[in-house]
């Protein structure tokens, strides 16, 4: 009962986008990256490279498991809420001034829309204050969920700086006897070719028998 009585609170608030999945194939896909691919980049950091630095349950093992989680779940917080929060234009609500100034008929919606406002093509009405199409939340941000989207970029450079500083000291100097080499530069570079020369050699054993 508390938690539908604080949605309901929440939702008188703020709108609440009664779908707010991504619906077309290419906002999916970038969907997926920051869901599916941060938890696991997550435990791969904590499981693997974190002990590398610190003994586990010591002070400072602890202090970046903690930085870890907060930054963690202020990225997937700031990103949900983004997805979540409808900033479209309503017009049962938005009642126009008697002299309309600046204010246009949407030639896609069919509806008076107010100034500085846009139409967006892929959520298909009007955004209010419509700054761009994430791909990545799969919705348009706008006047509501602009902070949100600031919050979740902000989050997400701070985690990926914090990351980047972790993984090179363990690839370069921890095991640098193992990645101090062209193919890992090769790799790095050129991630993709080097996922298709994998698929390649696997492959390749399994068809040589058709020929």
């Amino acid at each position: 009962e508390i938690g539908a009585y604080l949605f309901t609170l929440v939702a008188q608030i703020m709108r609440i986008r009664s779908n707010p999945m991504p619906s077309r194939m290419v906002d999916i896909l970038c969907f997926l990256i920051i869901a599916v691919f941060l938890p696991v980049v997550f435990m791969f950091e904590i499981v693997v490279v974190l002990p590398a630095f610190h003994e586990p349950g010591g002070f400072f093992h602890t202090f970046t498991f903690l930085m870890a989680m907060f930054l963690v779940f202020n990225i997937k917080g700031n990103m949900i809420a983004c997805m979540m929060i409808d900033t479209s234009v309503n017009v049962k609500k938005v009642e126009p001034p008697s002299d309309q100034l600046n204010w246009r008929e949407c030639g896609e919606c069919q509806k008076l829309a107010p100034p500085r406002s846009w139409h967006c093509k892929a959520c298909k009405v009007c955004i209010l204050k419509r700054d761009h199409h994430c791909i990545y939340t799969g919705c348009c941000i706008g006047l509501r969920n602009h902070r949100f989207f600031m919050g979740f970029i902000f989050y997400l450079f701070v985690g990926s700086v914090y990351a980047l500083v972790y993984n090179s000291i363990y690839m370069w100097v921890i095991h640098g006897h193992i990645y101090s080499n062209w193919v890992t530069v090769l790799k790095l570079a050129c991630p993709m070719l080097h996922l298709l020369w994998l698929m390649e050699s696997s492959s390749w054993p399994t068809m040589c028998p058709l020929f």
